[in-house]
């Protein structure tokens, strides 16, 4: 049993024309809608990772820079530690005097 192959026509008919356009066109738009879907997954992937390097960012200052209230409580403690040391440095000069005074009375007696 042989089969005997028709030449391929060399126009179309209109119909088989039609057909062509009708699929290229569903293609293009098949595509295109892939292509749009593509850039809207790839823009909320950027926007995911933009948000993420953000969040680190303000992590990181948040480690650096005290919080304004943080920075209130170490000014105070630097305040009251200054006082302190003060007080200390009062007592010792007050202390320098006393010694200065007997230092002085001492001689005085031995002259």
């Amino acid at each position: 049993f042989l089969r005997i192959r028709r030449p391929p026509r060399s126009t179309q008919s209109r119909s088989s024309a039609a057909s062509d356009v009708y699929k290229r066109q569903e293609q293009e738009y098949v595509t295109t809608q892939g292509d749009q879907i593509v850039m809207e997954v790839l823009h909320t992937v950027v926007q995911q990772e933009d948000r993420i390097e953000i969040d680190e960012q303000n992590q990181e200052q948040a480690e650096v820079a005290p919080s304004e209230e943080n920075q209130k409580e170490m000014d105070v403690e630097e305040k009251e530690q200054d006082e302190v040391e003060e007080e200390k440095e009062d007592q010792a000069d007050e202390q320098d005097q006393e010694q200065e005074n007997l230092d002085n009375e001492v001689n005085e007696e031995n002259l």
